[in-house]
């Protein structure tokens, strides 16, 4: 940092030094997998005499699929609206007062998603620049349309202005180089779950339970899938690929609930080898032990971490 207190271009943010000043991280929705990570961040941050905030929006009553918690998951935890677009392709999103939100609480970290179409966070970088605020990017490191010309180059404009990026794998860290973040400017981070919460149970145990809640899946072979019912989770190949196994004993479990759901029961409603069984948070671990295989054939990861835990 230099003597004006902002960085430049020849700077390299330290994160391990932080100021008194909050810390806030701005989400698009606060999952209840991010639960544990958040309040743990909090719980360490109270320890060195820092606030942590989180914003993030809620969504509207009935909302299914990705819903986002709706209350406080730390002491310090406000909420604003998200509007969301889609336009030739490209997603677009706007949250609402964010940057009027962070001027009340006047940061010395902005932790935000990473997300070049999220018009908000631009104005988010713009702002924070303007005032030494650190900016801090979770890089994910994945886009929905990477190699179209403009996105390409609002890329190369918007992953240069964060100070530092925490990146969920070595993929996410090569996106975020790719696109003109330095390599001392990034961390692979790796994001995942809270293994030691769970207690995984005998398969054959998880099985017969399971068995006595879902009667038609005695004796039969269970394929898994845990998530959000989107179209980009591509569930199609798998009834694709249970048309090529022609197997009478095996059964496709969907568990979850989103707006491409209705579809699935339209398209395949004749079908027998297959059952839906809503959003199940809570208790969901005893499908995933008594799965003989988890499949997740498109967009996602943290369902496989959790498979793999069981």
């Amino acid at each position: 940092m230099s003597m004006d207190g902002n960085f430049h271009s020849g700077d390299v943010f330290d994160p391990t030094k932080v100021d008194s000043r909050p810390i806030v991280f701005v989400f698009d929705r606060v999952m209840h997998y991010h639960r544990a990570t958040l309040q743990e961040i909090n719980r360490c941050l109270e320890l060195r005499g820092i606030r942590f905030c989180v914003l993030s929006a809620q969504d509207k009553v009935g909302a299914v699929g990705r819903v986002a918690e709706s209350g406080k998951i730390v002491p310090w935890h406000d909420h604003f609206d998200l509007t969301e677009r889609r336009f030739w392709g490209y997603q677009a999103r706007y949250q609402h007062r964010v940057v009027d939100m962070l001027k009340a609480v006047t940061p010395s970290v902005v932790v935000t998603m990473c997300h070049a179409g999220t018009i908000s966070e631009w104005q988010i970088l713009k702002w924070a620049g303007r005032r030494g605020i650190r900016r801090v990017a979770w890089q994910c490191g994945y886009e929905y349309s990477p190699g179209r010309g403009l996105k390409r180059l609002a890329l190369t404009r918007f992953i240069p202005r964060f100070d530092f990026h925490l990146c969920y794998h070595t993929n996410a860290k090569n996106y975020s180089i790719e696109y003109g973040a330095r390599p001392a400017e990034t961390l692979v981070m790796h994001n995942t779950i809270d293994e030691r919460a769970i207690s995984p149970e005998v398969s054959f145990e998880a099985k017969l339970s399971l068995v006595k809640r879902h009667p038609a899946l005695r004796d039969k072979k269970l394929i898994l899938y845990v998530g959000a019912v989107l179209q980009e989770k591509r569930l199609e190949l798998v009834f694709q690929a249970l048309d090529i196994l022609s197997r009478s004993d095996t059964v496709f479990i969907v568990v979850g609930d989103g707006p491409h759901l209705a579809t699935l029961k339209a398209h395949y409603a004749e079908r027998e080898d297959w059952i839906s069984v809503g959003s199940v948070v809570k208790g969901v671990g005893l499908y995933f032990d008594a799965a003989d295989v988890f499949v997740l054939p498109g967009t996602g990861g943290l369902a496989i971490n959790e498979a793999m835990a069981h």
